[in-house]
């Protein structure tokens, strides 16, 4: 039976090596390590976001939430129209861009 410190010296490991695989591949680092260890987002997610590597090497990456603003991004910018930009917190990384009507 795998005691606990082994568990996340595992889990570790795994998270460095999703976002190494990510960088190669263009695949997004949680998507991998769920795949690569069978557990799920609940445990993942954390251990990506929490490795040196995941803002060491940030922008040579990208997420399925990066993947998804992309595509809305040129979707707007596929209309006509000025675009306005909106975060619910002044301090918020994410945000929402939405097209002005005319």
């Amino acid at each position: 039976m795998e005691s606990k410190t082994d568990r996340k010296a595992r889990l570790r490991k795994a998270a460095g090596e999703a976002i190494v695989r990510a960088i190669e591949t263009g695949g997004d680092p949680f998507d991998l390590m769920m795949e690569a260890t069978g557990e799920g987002g609940n445990i993942c997610v954390p251990y990506v976001q929490q490795h040196p590597f995941f803002s060491e090497r940030r922008r040579l990456f990208k997420t399925a939430e990066d993947r998804k603003r992309d595509h809305e991004e040129a979707a707007l910018a596929a209309e006509p129209g000025p675009i306005v930009w909106v975060r619910r917190q002044f301090d918020d990384h994410r945000h929402a861009a939405y097209r002005l009507g005319m």
